[in-house]
């Protein structure tokens, strides 16, 4: 049990005391010494003063002008606030791939590893459960070309990605067949 009065308002000499930092005395006796203590006392006439001055003329008026300023300076500098508010809403990390990785792990466990893309896909962008688990842009809006730009520019050896052409024709007949869903084959 604490005095809340005291814990807020005390200063910093006297916070040791128990009904400050927090007692098990519950007896009547300790908190009636308490609440006539000379402490105790003292910072409740500080507490009254403070509130007495929060409802004066003069401190209503340096609120409304210190309103009157924020508000003077939202209009001034809107194009920097927001600047301040895009910035503070970018994700400065890969944290969202990183979560959109441990998705799929969690999706596409040992007893699902032969889940085709489609089902995956399906799974992942799910709303059946309480939340979507992947929020991306559909496909038809996606353009790839930067990242694939990057990704050429981006290597200290040049990227072959035409290497594996010839051998493409067969392994497409083999992944289609194993790809499909059962009940498409049927």
């Amino acid at each position: 049990m604490f005095c809340s009065v005291c814990r807020q308002h005390a200063s910093e000499d006297v916070k040791t005391n128990s009904f400050i930092v927090g007692t098990i005395n519950l007896k009547l006796e300790a908190i009636k010494d308490h609440e006539s203590s000379k402490c105790h006392i003292e910072v409740k006439k500080r507490a009254q003063g403070k509130a007495a001055l929060e409802n004066t003329a003069a401190m209503k008026a340096l609120t409304s002008l210190k309103t009157a300023q924020l508000d003077k300076m939202i209009i001034l500098f809107r194009n920097a606030l927001s600047l301040v508010d895009l910035i503070l809403t970018v994700p400065a990390s890969t944290a969202d791939c990183e979560r959109g990785f441990n998705q799929m792990k969690l999706v596409k466990s040992d007893g699902r590893s032969r889940l085709t893309s489609r089902s995956l896909c399906d799974l992942l962008l799910s709303s059946s459960g309480p939340t979507v688990q992947l929020s991306s842009p559909s496909i038809e809006n996606y353009d790839p070309t930067p990242a694939i730009q990057l990704w050429h520019q981006a290597s200290i050896r040049p990227r072959r990605p035409q290497f594996m052409e010839g051998k493409k024709n067969t392994q497409e007949s083999t992944s289609e067949t194993s790809e499909s869903d059962p009940d498409e084959q049927e």
